[in-house]
This record gives structure tokens, C-alpha cells and sequence, in this order.
């Protein structure tokens, strides 16, 4: 009985002298048992290890196992029944359910102790206290602790609880993977295995005191107890080191195994201290002394040669790009005759880096494999059952409905959910009830009964099983019924047979790690239905909590796999991963935010609790405090693993795009080597994007596009080089699609037409007089950009529509509201003049209920802010009438007709060919109460808009003067007597904007709420024409120079200002004509299949790009040869005197062309 010190620095060969020792013994006593304990993610590679060190290639009597591993053999070789092993999951499943059970005892961590992250750190605590042997009795003495504040006995005290209930629960049906240590401790005298064995501990740093419990036990029965220990010769091994020593560890480490040797009185055989000049680093001078000098009080420098061939440090921007200079780096090592098992990457924060590697490094087509286990909580399987929960707990919100089934594990394709989705959005639909149903309601997307017969298929493929599930759960169910329902469901939807389809398609793919995942997922969850059934069975409980205990057992879940191949890349953390036979290194993320380790705020034990309870001589795991310094020694660790080249990188920027710095270490290995700079890498040479297809591809478009933009002449002699290279081969490629490249770097844009035959079939299919149809606002759209009109109106692009009170929602309902009360005077012979107040808000009251009973989607809203808006509205309505009933007050117009439905033809002025059927609703008309009737009509908007001359003159403000022409035209049939003429076209702003009283009047106020809503447009400069309009402006007693509620204004001496916006009355007729005009031509054009992407721009005032939804189609780029934007001359700064001559002129030019075309016809 012994115990045997194997001391070395790192590489020194420590662990190849103590097997190759253990060899010879175990061939020399065949009988004999060796046991080789290592921790648990290096067994395989120890045993390969072994196997390949052995003269014949076998073990026999030598046994390469984890502590864990050991317990279950000696388990199995007695016959033992041990109870069932409760993992992580059911630690977490039991103290859910414990919680629940007392939660009336607890206090401080009552309020948040339902919570899944609380759960998870009171899992921790209580393997940490079994690990470090706290029992329930250790705990009273630690919260009796005078030293401890009032805060950590509040806490402790309700840990405590727990702690109990905890133990209490298992005592008799299970054990815990912590206390699996424990039974094999009592059992270790019984097994043949290790009495009389020689036991090596090799690749540790320490053990937690359940472990020293078992090597103590060891001691007294074992042959040999050999132990290996990182230390340089210049280590006082058996003296307590501080804790920022380099060797602090290994230092606690040999101590407490001398204490435990002489505890038990076995012979310490002298320390064997292996010399590292011999080791796995002596053939490279640069990383020998790094290993003797790094983090060492002594300073030296190094005073070979060429150190930067061995150790090199870059700076890149970014993680991304980080990975990319590796993936590179390995390319070329590979190239060179290296293996990729000879390399190994490792990171202080894996996390940053373990999800972007895919996507970088399988262009580089570099095999490896990440050490890290593995969260189930975003697979597919986990993400399908945890929104079949919350579908129920949040009663069947769109969201999650479609969560579901975009999983894949149903039959739905995907053109089916994304038309179910499309629907659901439309409408609105949610609620239990609405889904078991069919779908019945319409929106303007889904208005054909084609369209509800396919959306109600595809919801019948589903919702049977969800009805089967709702039928099963009930408000509050037993865990075992819930579990039966949720597992019904499953099996329903055939999960299981769908995941192993997929697994099996990454396997057929070659992609063996992600195979191995969905081969265990399923498996997994059931596992923990099951633990759920068997541990709170028949507690009753509603869906939501079953849902959180559910969660709970899944955050403790994890996958884990083997590396898929010998031949690979191992990537892994710094404190987890083992390293062994390693030639080049890549430490990644060598910044400050990441070196040295963060200290977090620590839980439920904070970092100063845990300091104050070592102090009083409570040990648990070490502190964020003490795993800082701890981390020195595992960057020691890894650092010295290769034997011949070390990459030290950071980025210059994290994962979130915030500035990092480099960490302490690029400061020591300076100091060491002061010939070593830190290389800032901006962007990659040449050659070295060369290395994979696509990124030689990449580099093929990015010199290709370069040499297009500004000419081959600004390309280096090497660019030029590369590029004729990279064409040659991509010629010879069929992979490489050169002649797609070409066309694209060569790119020029050209003009968008469709053939006229084309034309008149669309349009004949839309509408079968083979005319151009539709409201005045399409052939505006088609002046602003024709290519637009092209994808809204030919294509029929639009974006998907949503359950919204929409601005075309809003402005419906105050239309309708304001011709529902306009109706309700007529027909109780009022008038807007005469009507009184108390009637007036009698009518909007009436008119708002009858509009809000024809609207249905008002009558589905569930948002409250939907809601609040449907109240605005309403506020809006009653001011808006307030307003309009003052605006007809001042002057002599009387609103005749409201939502006044119009329809026309417009004929080519040369041809006399229809060439366009437009329809339309005028919002409002106005009439005078005279024989000579002057006409107003009114367009409402919700925002602020001016009918302007030059707009009209381009042709992208036509509706106000075309809607006049027909309107004049219309009532010429209703008032056959009277003479009719144009008056005003005008917008109307329908908002009701908030006005800060700054001690105005009441009659000021309501002037400045008029101005607010003042009508802007075109008014004839008839003086009949502008005192129906408002007869308030004049110079007059008791009249102003400025109307409050049209663009009318009057000089001082009673002439009209240059700021009132109206033309003579004449020239309203020119506006209308050329109107009809403008809109025939642009007809013709549609036609004709003109759809080139030409957006109008007028300075900086129109831009049709500006707020365009479909730049993702058309591309549109000034920069690009062929795009050309339609630059209009502005003529804001133009009288409307000249605008009107411009149209003259360009209507006698048609009629010019027109009377050519008549003397044509004549002669033929």
C-alpha cells in the first residue's frame, strides 16, 4: 500500500512514463488488475493511447475508466442493486415538485423560486453540496455562522428546506449521479476489481472531497495509488502556495493526497519528478521556453532564433473573421502534410464561437468535432412540444400556431403553412373555439369560397389531434394524464418516425454528429415524460405548470456525441477539453472581455459569500474569484500542449460589434518574446482566398467587379495574375457558373417592356374590353413609375395583408360615418346650416353605431391598442363634422352628395378610342343653391396634402381634376336647367391634432383648429366662386383677409394675394381637359407594354424611390449602367399662369395632331 507523486511540467512526458510503466508491470503480472482513471471526456483517447503504446497492441488487465464508469463496473461485478439514478433532469423534475410542496415555508426566495433559472442554480447547489459532503447539518452550521449576513441565512434557511425535502424524496428510490461515489465508496472492500490493483490518477487537478473520500478509501486496498502532478522543479509541492500562483493547484493538490497518505499510514514513495527537457516540447526551443518562463515571477526574454515560427499573435475584426484566418491557417498546414488531429482550437469563450463555425468552416471542407455537450432546447422535436403549450396557455395565438407547424413535424408542406399563416394574418383569427371550428371569416386576400375551401383543408389536417389533446387536459389534470395526452399527441403526429427520417438524412450526408443528435432527442423527452410520471404521477396541476416543470427537466437536458472521426479537428474549452499529441494550437477570443474570466454576481450564493464560508472553513466549488486565478493555470495547460506552432487570436470587435482589447496574455508573450508583434490583419492576401471554392470564387467576382468599375489599369500586376488564373479555372469548372458571373459583373440595365399582343391579353383577361381599368390613382402611379404599376397592377404584387385597423380602415369608417349623418339630415329635412347642436351630436352618435355595426373587424379587435384607436376615431369623427359644419357655416355651398360613386371613359384624343374605364368615389360634393350652380367637391385625406398645378401637369396628381369633369358631367343629367362650372377641388385633412392653449380665447382657439384642418387645393378666381367658399374674407366689418378654411386670402386693399391658389374659371376646364388628356396618354402607354424602371424625381420634392416597398425586386441603383431616373423640371417656383399656358399649349399640340389625323382620313 502506497502512494506514488508523478511531478512534471507540462509536456514532460508525465503521463507517457507513468504507462509506459504500467505496461511493463501489467505484462509482467498478467493476473494482476491496472486501473487508469482519467476524467471522463479522455477515456477513449487514453485507451487509444494505451493501445497504440503497448507492444501488443491489446490491454488485457488494464482498464481506462472515469470515476463513474468505475463505479458501475464494480456495480456490475457485485451484482448490486442500486436505486435508479435521478440526472440532472429529475433533480430539477423533484425540486419543482418540492417547491410547489413548501413553498409556505420559505421566504426570501419565495417570490422567485418558480422560476426555471432559480430552479436550475438550486439543482447546482445541492450537487455541489453532495459533491463537497455539505449535508443538511453542515448547512444549519453554515447559516449559525456569526460571520454571515441576515441575507445569506434568509436564503440558506429556505435552501435548506429544499435540501431536506430533497433528500427526504430520494431516500430509498434513488441516487443521485453525485452520491454514485458514495455507494461505490461503501462497496470498494467487496470488488476483485481495485483491492490489490495499482491505480493511476492521471490528467486531474484536484477532487472535489467526495473524490478524496474514494482515493482515501483507495488507499488503504490498493497495491499502488500513482498520481500525476503539473508542477515545474522549482515548485515547493508540499508548501501552501497563494492562490495567484501559477502551481497554487497542484501545490493544494499534492498536499491533500500527503495528508490523506499519512491519514491512512501508507508509504509515500518518494515524488518522481519527470524532466521536461526529453518531453513532447524539447524539440522546439521557442515553446519549451514558453512552457518554463510563462506566468512565472522571474522575467526573461527569449534568446533564440525565430520564435515567430513558432508563436504567432493576429488581430482580426471580427470572430467571423477569426475563424476564417484559422479555417485558412489549417488549409495550408494540411497542404503542408499536416493532420487534422494534430490541430486543435481552443476558446476561454466557446460560446461565441461553437455556432458560427459551420457556416465558415465547411467552405474549407475542415472536419471536426466541438467537445462541448450539446442543449436539446432549441431542436425541433423541443420547440414543436413547447409550442404546443404555449398554444394552449395562450389561447391559440397565431404566433404559436404557426410556431408549430413550421417545425416540420407534421404533414403540411410548407406552400400550405405559409397560406395558412397568410390567412391568419388577414383575419385575425384566435381562440380555441374559432380553430375547432371552420374558418369562416373573409378578408380581402381570402374572399373566393376557393380560398376558404383551402384554407379549411389544411386546418383539418391538423386540428383533429389538437381536439383530441383539448378533450384530454382539461382545466387541471394528474401529471400522468397530461403526460398521456401530450404523448397521444406525439404519437399522433408521428414525431418520432419524422426526426428519425431527418437523422437519417444527415447521416446519408455524411454529417454523423448531427445524426447522432437526432438519434437521442427523442428518447431524451420521453425520458423525461417518463421521469415526470414517475416522480409527481398523480399531483394535479393546470397545463401552464405542467409546462414549467416540463422546461425545467429540459434546461438540465443534453446531448452528447463521440467525434465522428479519428482524423479531425478537436474544438473545445479551455477548462473542459484534453489535449494530448497536439502539434499546432489555435487559442481563439485571447481578448480582455474573455482573459482573464469574468467574475459574475454568482447566484444564490454571491461571490463574497462564498470567500467568507471558505474562510470559516466551509469548502464548495471555487469561487468565479478563484476560478480567475485557477484559469492561469489551464491557459498554462493549453498553451504548452503543441510541439511545434502556437496561434494566439483576437478579435477587435465581440459578437455584438463592441470593442474589445487585447487581453494581459498578448503582454507577456511580448515580454517573453520581444521579437513577436501582435499582426493586425484588415483584409486576407490574395493566395489565401484561393484555399476553397467559394471563397476562390468570391475573390474571382470581387476582382472581376473590380476591374468592370474602374477598368483593368487599377488592377496590380498580381490582381491581374489571379484573375486570368481564376477564369481559366472557373472556365474548366462545371461547378462554377462563369458565364452567370460575366453577365452579372457586365451588368447593364435595360429597358422593361412587354409586347403589345402581351398587353391585350392581360388586359383582356382582366377586363374584356381589352381597356386599361381602374381608379385615377393607377395611371398617377404609373406617371411616378411605371415599373411599379407593372408589379402592383400587371403582377399583382402587394404585401401581406394584415388584421389591422388600416389608414384605409380608418378613413372607410369616418367616410361612412359622415355619410350615414349626412343622409340622417336629409332625410329629416336638415341641413348643415340649420342643424342645432344637441341634433348634431344626436346624428354622429347614431351614424358612429351604424357604422361600427357594418364593420366586423372592429368588432374582433383584441388589441388594446386597435382599441384605443377605434376611441380616437370616434373623437375624431365628432370634431371632424364640428369642423366641416363650421367650414359650410361660412360660406354658400351646401354638401350634396357624400361617397358619390363615378364612373367613366377616357378616349384617345386622336384615334377617338376608349383606351381606359375608370371608376371612382368622390367623398363629397357641394353645390351652390343657384341657377348658375358652382360645383366643389372634396377629397378627404389622413394627412396634409395640396393639389399642386405641377403635379398635375406631370401627370402624378390627376384625381381631383378628372373627378370634377366627371362630377360636372354627372349632375348636368340631375339638373338639366341649371348651368354648371367648376369651383374648387379640395383636400381635407380629417385629423384632429392637439392644440397647447397658450391663453388663447375661445375663438381663437377654434380659428387655429380650423387653420389645423384648413381645405387646400384649387379655387376659380371668380369672386362669386371665392365667396362661396368663404364669404367671411373681405374688408369688411366682422370679415378677415385670411380664410381659416380655404387657400383664400385678400391684400389690404381688397385685391387677391399671390398666396391664394386659384386660376379663372375658364382655366378650371383647361385643368380637368388636360387631365383627361394626361390620362389617355398614359393609358395608351400602359397599352402598348411600357413598364421600363424610370421613377419620376423633381428636385427634392418628389422622389418615387423615396418610400418604395419594392426596391427588393426592382433593384433599382443609379450607379448601375442603364438606370436612369425620370428628372423633372420644377415648376413649384412658377406662377400658376404659366403651368396653365404649358397645358394649353400641349392641348393644342393634340388637337393639332388630332385635325392632322381627321384630313388623313379625309384624303384616304
Amino acid at each position: 500500500m502506497s502512494l506514488s507523486l508523478i511531478v512534471g511540467s507540462s509536456g514532460s512526458g508525465k503521463s507517457t512514463s507513468i504507462y509506459n510503466r504500467i505496461i511493463k508491470e501489467s505484462i509482467e503480472n498478467k493476473d494482476k488488475n491496472f486501473l487508469i482513471i482519467v476524467p471522463e471526456q479522455y477515456t477513449m483517447s487514453t485507451q487509444r493511447l494505451l493501445v497504440s503504446m503497448h507492444p501488443n497492441h491489446c490491454i488485457m488487465n488494464i482498464d481506462v475508466l472515469s470515476f463513474n464508469r468505475l463505479a458501475y463496473r464494480v456495480f456490475e461485478e457485485l451484482g448490486a442493486a442500486v436505486h435508479a439514478v435521478l440526472d440532472d433532469t429529475g433533480k430539477s423534475l423533484v425540486i419543482r415538485k418540492l417547491v410547489e410542496n413548501h413553498l409556505d415555508e420559505m421566504g426570501a426566495l419565495k417570490g422567485n423560486i418558480k422560476r426555471i433559472n432559480y430552479i436550475t442554480q438550486v439543482k447546482s447547489l445541492i450537487s455541489e453540496m453532495t459533491q463537497y459532503n455539505i449535508t443538511p447539518e453542515r448547512l444549519q452550521e453554515m447559516i449559525d455562522t456569526p460571520t454571515m449576513s441576515r441575507s445569506f441565512k434568509e436564503r440558506a434557511s429556505d435552501l435548506l428546506v429544499l435540501y431536506r425535502a430533497f433528500l427526504e424524496f430520494i431516500d430509498g428510490k434513488y441516487v443521485t449521479t453525485e452520491s454514485i461515489l458514495s455507494t461505490l465508496n461503501s462497496m470498494l472492500d467487496d470488488s476483485n476489481i481495485v483491492l490489490g490493483s495499482t491505480v493511476v490518477l492521471d490528467g486531474f487537478t484536484g477532487f472535489t472531497p467526495i473524490q478524496y473520500q474514494l482515493v482515501e478509501h483507495m488507499l488503504k486496498i490498493c497495491d499502488e495509488v500513482a498520481v500525476t502532478i503539473t508542477a515545474d522543479e522549482n515548485t515547493a509541492l508540499f508548501q501552501t502556495q497563494a492562490e495567484d500562483e501559477l502551481f497554487a493547484m497542484s501545490s493544494e493538490f499534492a498536499l491533500k493526497m500527503e495528508q490523506l497518505a499519512k491519514k491512512v499510514k501508507v508509504e509515500i514513495n518518494e515524488p518522481v519528478f519527470i524532466d521536461s527537457h526529453n518531453g513532447w516540447l524539447s524539440s522546439n526551443d521557442a515553446l519549451q521556453f514558453l512552457e518554463q518562463n510563462i506566468f512565472r515571477d522571474e522575467k526573461k526574454s527569449f534568446q533564440g532564433q525565430n520564435p515567430d515560427q513558432s508563436i504567432k499573435m493576429v488581430s482580426l475584426r471580427s470572430p467571423r473573421q477569426e475563424l476564417k484566418y484559422i479555417a485558412i491557417t489549417i488549409n495550408k498546414l494540411v497542404r503542408d502534410g499536416m493532420r487534422y488531429k494534430d490541430i486543435a482550437v481552443v476558446a476561454p469563450n466557446l460560446e461565441q464561437y461553437r455556432y458560427l463555425l459551420t457556416a465558415i468552416w465547411s467552405d474549407y471542407k475542415i472536419p471536426y468535432f466541438i467537445d462541448a455537450k450539446t442543449e436539446i432546447l432549441f431542436h425541433p422535436m423541443c420547440e414543436a412540444i413547447d409550442s404546443i403549450f404555449d398554444i394552449w396557455n395562450r389561447n391559440f395565438r397565431r404566433e404559436d400556431v404557426i410556431r408549430f407547424l413550421k417545425t416540420g413535424l407534421t404533414d403540411l408542406s410548407t406552400e400550405d403553412i405559409d397560406y395558412l399563416e397568410n390567412y391568419l394574418i388577414a383575419t385575425g383569427i384566435r381562440g380555441a373555439n374559432k380553430y375547432f371550428h371552420p374558418f369562416a371569416i373573409r378578408a380581402n386576400s381570402f374572399s373566393k369560397d376557393e380560398d376558404m375551401l383551402r384554407v379549411n383543408d389544411i386546418r383539418n389536417r391538423f386540428i383533429g389531434s389538437f381536439m383530441e389533446f383539448d378533450k384530454a387536459v382539461g382545466k387541471k389534470s394528474s401529471v400522468r394524464q397530461l403526460a398521456t395526452a401530450l404523448y397521444q399527441l406525439i404519437v399522433t403526429f408521428d414525431f418520432e418516425s419524422k426526426i428519425n427520417k431527418r437523422g437519417q438524412e444527415y447521416e446519408d450526408s455524411a454529417n454523423s454528429i448531427k445524426a447522432k443528435e437526432y438519434s437521442q432527442i427523442y428518447p431524451v423527452i420521453m425520458n423525461i415524460l417518463d421521469k415526470m410520471v414517475s416522480i409527481l404521477d398523480d399531483e394535479v396541476m393546470d397545463l401552464e405548470e405542467f409546462h414549467d416543470i416540463y422546461k425545467a427537466g429540459l434546461s438540465a437536458a443534453t446531448i452528447g456525441v463521440i467525434p465522428p472521426a479519428n482524423d479531425s479537428v478537436i474544438v473545445g474549452d479551455i477548462e473542459r477539453t484534453r489535449l494530448a499529441n497536439i502539434k499546432v494550437l489555435f487559442c481563439i477570443g485571447a481578448s480582455d472581455d474573455a482573459i482573464p474570466m469574468k467574475v459574475e454576481n454568482g447566484g444564490i450564493l454571491s461571490q463574497l459569500e462564498r470567500e467568507q464560508l471558505l474562510n470559516a472553513g466551509f469548502e464548495l466549488a471555487p469561487s468565479d474569484r478563484q476560478r480567475a486565478f485557477r484559469q492561469k493555470f489551464y491557459l498554462y495547460l493549453m498553451l504548452t500542449k503543441p510541439n511545434q506552432k502556437l496561434y494566439l487570436t483576437l478579435p477587435r470587435v465581440d459578437g455584438e460589434g463592441k470593442g474589445v482589447n487585447p487581453s494581459y496574455l498578448t503582454g507577456i508573450i511580448k515580454q517573453l518574446f520581444p521579437s513577436i508583434k501582435l499582426e493586425e490583419i484588415e483584409e486576407f492576401q490574395g493566395h489565401d482566398r484561393l484555399l476553397s471554392k467559394k471563397s476562390a470564387v468570391d475573390f474571382m467576382i470581387t476582382l472581376l467587379s473590380k476591374a468592370v468599375l474602374f477598368g483593368m489599369d487599377n488592377l496590380s500586376e498580381q490582381e491581374l495574375t489571379l484573375l486570368n488564373s481564376l477564369l481559366t479555372w472557373a472556365k474548366q469548372d462545371e461547378e462554377v457558373d462563369l458565364e452567370q458571373i460575366i453577365k452579372a459583373a457586365f451588368f447593364e440595365h435595360e429597358k422593361e417592356a412587354v409586347s403589345k399582343d402581351i398587353m391585350l391579353a392581360v388586359n383582356e383577361a382582366f377586363h374584356s374590353d381589352e381597356t386599361v381599368s381602374g381608379s385615377v390613382s393607377k395611371f398617377e402611379l404609373y406617371n411616378e413609375c411605371a415599373y411599379k404599376y407593372f408589379l402592383r397592377y400587371i403582377l399583382k404584387l402587394q404585401e401581406r395583408e394584415e388584421f389591422e385597423l388600416s389608414n384605409i380602415d380608418l378613413g372607410n369608417f369616418c367616410h361612412e360615418a359622415l355619410q350615414r349623418y349626412s343622409d340622417s339630415l336629409k332625410e329629416d329635412n336638415k341641413s348643415w346650416k340649420t342643424v342645432t347642436k344637441k341634433e348634431q351630436d344626436s346624428y354622429i352618435t347614431t351614424a358612429i353605431s351604424q357604422t361600427f355595426e357594418a364593420m366586423p373587424k372592429v368588432q374582433t379587435l383584441e388589441d388594446s391598442t386597435q382599441k384605443y384607436i377605434v376611441n380616437t376615431m370616434k373623437k375624431t369623427l365628432h370634431y371632424t363634422i364640428d369642423v366641416i359644419t363650421t367650414q359650410v357655416r361660412r360660406g354658400e355651398f351646401e354638401p350634396a352628395f357624400f361617397e358619390e360613386n363615378i364612373q367613366s371613359q377616357i378616349v384617345d384624343p386622336i384615334t377617338k378610342e376608349i383606351v381606359a374605364d375608370f371608376t371612382g368615389k368622390v367623398d363629397r360634393i357641394d353645390l351652390t343653391d343657384s341657377e348658375d350652380k358652382a360645383v366643389r367637391i372634396i377629397d378627404y385625406k389622413s394627412s396634409g396634402r395640396q393639389l399642386s398645378l405641377a403635379e398635375c401637369y406631370y401627370g402624378i396628381s390627376m384625381q381631383l381634376p378628372i373627378y370634377m369633369g366627371v362630377v360636372i358631367d354627372k349632375l348636368k343629367d340631375k339638373y338639366p336647367s341649371a348651368t354648371l362650372h367648376p369651383a374648387a377641388m379640395l383636400y381635407y385633412k380629417m385629423t384632429n391634432e392637439f392644440i397647447k392653449n397658450d391663453g388663447y380665447t375661445e375663438a381663437d382657439l377654434k380659428e387655429m383648429r380650423l387653420r389645423t384642418n384648413k381645405m387646400e387645393g384649387l379655387l376659380s378666381s371668380d369672386e362669386n366662386d371665392l365667396r362661396a367658399n368663404d364669404a367671411t374674407v373681405g374688408l369688411e366689418e366682422e370679415q378677415t383677409l385670411k380664410s381659416s378654411i380655404v387657400p383664400y386670402e385678400v391684400t389690404t386693399k381688397g385685391a387677391l394675394s399671390s398666396r391664394t391658389n386659384a386660376v379663372a374659371r375658364s382655366d378650371m376646364q383647361t385643368v380637368i381637359d388636360y387631365s383627361m388628356q394626361t390620362a389617355a396618354n398614359t393609358a395608351k402607354k400602359i397599352l402598348a407594354g411600357e413598364f421600363d424602371c424610370e421613377p419620376v424625381k423633381v428636385k427634392n420634392k418628389i422622389d418615387a424611390c423615396q418610400y418604395c416597398g419594392y426596391k427588393s425586386i426592382c433593384h433599382f441603383n443609379e450607379d448601375a449602367e442603364g438606370f436612369n431616373k425620370k428628372e423633372l423640371q420644377e415648376l413649384g417656383s412658377s406662377k400658376n399662369d404659366e403651368i396653365i399656358e404649358l397645358m394649353k399649349q400641349a392641348l393644342n399640340q393634340d388637337e393639332k395632331l388630332d385635325q392632322e389625323g381627321d384630313e388623313a382620313s379625309g384624303a384616304n
